[in-house]
């Protein structure tokens, strides 16, 4: 059976217990809770690059399909410095837009102010943690829903792009199937990082039909030509 990893950020251990009680207390009926598993991410005493440093971890443990989601305490206390989680989450979200990534918060509101930060994403951490009120139990199903959800498109995305990738290297280049590539890897990125190139990533498709075409004009008018 598929097992659920979720990772946690926050340097209270206290709040780290509590994530992790809620989320036991309120998983769907049918998931087993030794199939439920956690990574806290152990943070960095260097507050200027502890930003840094964490995403890049989160982001290793993502493509490595070690962790299925995310949860970021909105402030987080290091060496008397207060870093906010939105800092991290704007990094996750910027590589892995469609990583289920949560802020846990007492103040929603200053997250909300953020313009990178979704309101759905944002659970107020005073009531999440009353396990047996409809809130916390709501917010505990949509953390595994939204695992699902991108466990199953992820999968997809990547079975589509290996036979694209399977059909590119038996059939040689055909335009359509180099096009389908690209958008596949586009699509992907979302869920997992692509190794790409600037060019490819940024390729647009309309662009790449349009010089498929001319390309082929191209070696049309050069066979009249050598047949005159």
């Amino acid at each position: 059976m598929d097992n659920y990893c979720i990772g946690i950020i926050d340097e209270d251990q206290g709040e780290v217990l509590d994530i992790k009680r809620t989320i036991h207390a309120n998983k769907p009926a049918h998931i087993a809770e030794e199939l439920i598993q956690f990574v806290d991410y152990p943070l960095p005493t260097r507050v200027t690059t502890l930003s840094d440093e964490v995403s890049k971890a989160v982001i290793r443990d993502i493509v490595g399909g070690s962790i299925h989601a995310l949860i970021v305490d909105y402030r987080i206390i290091v060496e008397s410095t207060c870093i906010e989680g939105t800092e991290i989450f704007k990094q996750i979200s910027s590589l892995v837009s469609k990583f289920p990534t949560i802020i846990l918060t007492n103040v929603p509101d200053a997250c909300y102010d953020k313009p990178f930060v979704d309101a759905d994403k944002v659970y107020g951490k005073h009531d999440f943690f009353k396990i047996e009120e409809s809130y916390s139990q709501e917010k505990t199903l949509n953390i595994f829903r939204n695992i699902d959800n991108y466990k199953k498109q992820r999968a997809l995305l990547s079975v589509s792009l290996a036979e694209q990738l399977l059909k590119l290297e038996s059939q040689g280049y055909v335009p359509e199937t180099y096009q389908k590539i690209i958008e596949l890897e586009n699509a992907l990125d979302d869920y997992l990082p692509q190794e790409q190139t600037i060019v490819e990533k940024e390729l647009n498709l309309s662009d790449l039909k349009g010089a498929v075409e001319l390309i082929a004009e191209a070696n049309q008018l050069l066979g009249d030509r050598d047949e005159n």
